[in-house]
């Protein structure tokens, strides 16, 4: 989660970020305590929500370098949206986390 928070929070973000989120993926889901059904309508939400305003950011980035559209408004708003579903995707995360057990002791 740490790492996650360092690459919300950097004023660039690259594709490293990504590649980083992906590979530690599977590791924070295995920690995840998801037992009731509105938990994975909620995490379904926040995946759909960081997909689309990256998307979005994406698309407006695109328009501002290859087609020469003035789009920096676009862009900002495009990121702030951005920023505000990392936020709710690592909140989320950290309201479900459930802790490794420590050796020698039982689970309840």
């Amino acid at each position: 989660y740490q790492r996650r928070v360092h690459g919300v929070t950097n004023k660039v973000c690259t594709v490293q970020y990504f590649v980083w989120y992906l590979s530690l993926m599977p590791i924070a889901l295995s920690r995840l305590d998801i037992r009731r059904p509105i938990s994975y309508v909620v995490a379904a939400v926040g995946a759909a929500a960081w997909a689309a305003s990256l998307g979005l950011w994406f698309w407006y980035a695109y328009q501002l370098e290859f087609l020469g559209i003035n789009t920096y408004m676009s862009i900002w708003v495009a990121g702030l949206l951005f920023f505000g579903s990392n936020v709710a995707l690592i909140t989320f995360f950290l309201a479900h986390y459930r802790a490794p057990l420590a050796m020698g002791k039982k689970a309840n």
